[in-house]
């Protein structure tokens, strides 16, 4: 009996509508687990998740744009990591939402022929294929909203600014979804990786608009020589190109170095494999292979 129930699902189970033809499980190489059912996961929600899923309900029936001062995406987050690993609706809203983003992006041909669509270009140019100058280093910035309200001679004084909105009153209160100060590092890395003003031009964008790691790459070939050894394609141990970044806090200083050390550790995975001998020896390689 058993054999003819696993006959008689592999029949009637949906097709897989991955690109490679393999469902969830197959290509995760891992067996299936029985969820629970969605009526349980309802009932031990708990008032709090209980209340999220409420909000989420209303906000999607309104059609409004969602308040991000509400936290409806930070708390739905919390949510989902509050459920089982065999969680029937954990597994209905994440699936629903990646869905809904996958849906929502264009897909053209994933690449074009010829080398020089190979690589992205170090200042963020080839990033896309069918507009290659779209958004690399040293674009001007892009205006999508008119400007409504002209800014005053006068700006506030910064420690103002600080006292009034950004210094803590009272105790220190957890952040909803369990964030801790290191997110925040890794956000400030997100905002070097996009915004980069030029000194002599307030309209131009010295970085390119893609998060791309340009802060621990960068963003042209002088930037790229600081960091970049041209050996097995390592990196200077610790290595950083911007200079904007060491003037940050550690935390944000630890992430971009933890980035390094990664590429590093995937460098020489990369290259303990070799997989269909794609790499050959280095001291065999031409000067412009090597580059490569």
């Amino acid at each position: 009996m058993e054999q003819l129930r696993q006959l008689e699902g592999m029949i009637f189970r949906n097709a897989p509508s991955a690109p490679d033809g393999k469902s969830d499980a197959e290509a995760a190489a891992t067996p299936s687990v029985d969820q629970t059912a969605l009526l349980h996961d309802l009932a031990h929600l708990g008032p709090k998740n209980s209340a999220t899923m409420f909000q989420a309900f209303s906000a999607i029936a309104s059609g409004q744009p969602m308040n991000d001062k509400e936290s409806l995406l930070e708390h739905g987050v919390n949510m989902l990591q509050s459920l089982p690993g065999n969680s029937g609706l954990g597994a209905r809203v994440a699936g629903g939402f990646i869905k809904t983003l996958w849906q929502d992006l264009p897909h053209p041909a994933a690449t074009v022929t010829g080398p020089t669509t190979k690589y992205r270009r170090h200042d963020g140019g080839n990033n896309n294929l069918w507009s290659p100058e779209m958004g690399k280093a040293g674009s001007p910035y892009g205006r999508s909203v008119p400007p409504l309200k002209p800014k005053g001679p006068n700006l506030p004084d910064v420690e103002l600014v600080f006292e009034y909105l950004l210094k803590r009153k009272g105790e220190f209160r957890k952040h909803p979804s369990g964030l801790n100060r290191l997110f925040f590092s890794f956000a400030t890395v997100v905002i070097h990786e996009i915004f980069q003003t030029a000194r002599e031009d307030q309209w131009k964008n010295e970085t390119s608009s893609y998060v791309d790691l340009s802060t621990l790459y960068g963003n042209t070939a002088k930037e790229q020589q600081r960091v970049r050894t041209y050996q097995n394609g390592l990196i200077y141990p610790d290595s950083i190109a911007s200079e904007r970044i060491m003037l940050m806090p550690p935390g944000v200083i630890a992430v971009v170095v933890m980035f390094s050390r990664n590429h590093n550790q995937i460098c020489e995975s990369l290259l303990s494999f070799n997989e269909h001998g794609k790499y050959g020896k280095w001291d065999k390689l031409s000067k412009e292979k090597q580059k490569w």
